[in-house]
């Protein structure tokens, strides 16, 4: 009869075939899921987010490794883009990570309320605009804008991923300024202008133009406000 449910036949021995129908289930829930890391994870519980993703449940040394990743990559870092992952293959997210390697960058998938915490445990202002939904951060190494030029450049070829926003420092920019960060000076432009336009004693400016490029990136900032505050 249709739609009616069809009964399995018995076998002799039923505690091997409930053992087989067990383990069938099993395996089932531990299939692996391709991460937009490119990388397959076991999901032995998924939480549904809404929108139909999952997030992954994970333990607490889990997460105290997580949040130690994100404050090594975030006192590396001159700024933070913020991008949608959402929709992205396995094969675009291995060759998005390759193309901003190439600029000193890293590109990660991140747990948005663990990235809150480090972001906080780092003296850094925490967006919670741009900490929602499906987001992989390009963590910038000293070179800001080449790294954004190539995130834009890669978006613009493959249709895929979204720059919803980014931290500069402690100043958050919208998806429209994040894009703009593409326009800044190079490493080299930046250390020229602020050979002209920062006066300093020679020691201290030689420190600054050697600086990390957090510290560069501080730098900046600062003399950024400064200038509006005058203007």
């Amino acid at each position: 009869m249709a739609g009616s449910p069809v009964s399995l036949p018995r076998r002799k021995d039923d505690k091997f075939f409930l053992h087989m129908t067990l383990c069938t289930r099993i395996c089932l829930a531990l299939r692996p899921s391709a991460s937009a890391e490119g990388r397959f994870v076991w999901c032995d519980k998924k939480i549904s987010d809404g929108k139909g993703g999952c997030h992954l449940a994970i333990n607490r040394q889990k997460k105290e490794e997580l949040v130690a990743r994100y404050k090594e990559l975030i006192a590396n870092s001159s700024a933070l883009v913020f991008t949608n992952y959402q929709g992205i293959t396995v094969a675009q997210g291995r060759s998005l990570r390759n193309k901003l390697k190439e600029t000193n960058a890293t590109y990660a998938v991140v747990k948005n309320t663990l990235l809150a915490l480090a972001l906080k445990e780092s003296d850094r202002v925490a967006p919670e605009a741009l900490l929602k939904g499906a987001n992989a951060v390009v963590f910038c190494g000293e070179d800001i804008a080449k790294s954004v030029t190539a995130l834009k450049g890669w978006i613009k070829d493959n249709k895929a991923v979204e720059i919803t926003g980014a931290l500069l420092e402690n100043s958050v920019l919208d998806a429209k300024g994040a894009e703009a960060l593409s326009d800044l000076p190079t490493k080299e432009q930046t250390r020229a202008m602020l050979l002209g336009v920062i006066s300093a004693p020679a020691r201290q400016l030689v420190q600054m133009i050697h600086a990390p490029g957090s510290s560069l990136a501080r730098v900046l900032n600062a003399y950024v406000e400064k200038q509006q505050e005058a203007a």
